[in-house]
């Protein structure tokens, strides 16, 4: 399975997957884990097509699939 995670960028860290999947769908941006561009819910279309599962992970123990 290809699998894709977004990490937060800019300093950003969330208590709880709601906060950081709220920010997610406001449009702020996630980094592509590991060394990958910064990305937001503008492109997930896109990157559905070329993943077949995008995460957002905010410890890499919990994440939530988007």
């Amino acid at each position: 399975m290809i699998e894709l995670s977004l990490i937060p960028v800019y300093g950003s860290s969330y208590n709880t997957d709601k906060d950081m999947l709220k920010d997610c769908n406001e449009g702020k941006d996630f980094k592509i884990y590991p060394n990958g561009p910064y990305t937001s819910i503008r492109y997930i279309d896109r990157l559905k097509c070329l993943y077949e599962r995008v995460t957002l992970t905010r410890d890499f123990f919990n994440y939530k699939v988007i």
